[in-house]
């Protein structure tokens, strides 16, 4: 092995102690030659681990040693990850695109060319967030051709939901997809 990358995922969705003891073994081996860890997780559920590993941290009404505590927390958090990089929530149009291609998916195969055309079309809008309107009826029945039809009651829900869903997710695709997943 020349290289090794390890990743792990879901780091926010274990118990804390799991959570400390998994940074801790990351920790012994951050420094193994030709190693680097990807680690995706919601920075606050961490450092909510780190005050529960730690619980003897000062704790009370005082300002300065709440602020104590968190940056206790986030140093903790900078020492281990080298490279932070935070992914921004989706905005209102991206959360709108990302609603319709996941109704037109529930319709169309992975493989099929005309939903790789749309999915290309949506990428090439997203490359200019300042021009990008979203995806318009010609945009789906350019890409999607004769199977525009065939998901057309998709788009139309899509279409009326896209809104809602967008503003109430707070740019979150995995409430998005949990939401259509449901309705699905």
């Amino acid at each position: 092995i020349k290289k090794l990358i390890v990743l792990i995922d879901d780091l926010d969705r274990c118990l804390p102690k799991v959570t400390i003891e998994t940074l801790e073994a990351v920790r012994l081996f951050m420094f193994t030659k030709s190693t680097a860890f990807v680690i995706a997780a919601d920075e606050a559920m961490i450092e909510y681990a780190v005050h529960e590993h730690f619980p003897n941290l000062p704790k009370n009404d005082n300002i300065d040693v709440i602020q104590n505590e968190y940056n206790y927390a986030k140093r903790y958090l900078e020492k281990l990850i080298q490279v932070p990089f935070k992914i921004p929530a989706l905005g209102k149009v991206e959360s709108e695109m990302y609603i319709t291609l996941l109704m037109i998916c529930s319709r169309i195969k992975e493989d099929d060319e005309r939903l790789k055309k749309l999915l290309d079309a949506s990428l090439e809008k997203m490359k200019t967030p300042w021009e990008n309107s979203g995806l318009s009826i010609d945009d789906l029945k350019e890409a999607l051709g004769d199977k525009y039809d065939s998901v057309s009651n998709e788009i139309n829900v899509a279409t009326q939901i896209a809104e809602i869903l967008a503003n109430n997710t707070q740019g979150n695709p995995r409430k998005i997809k949990r939401f259509l997943n449901m309705l699905l």
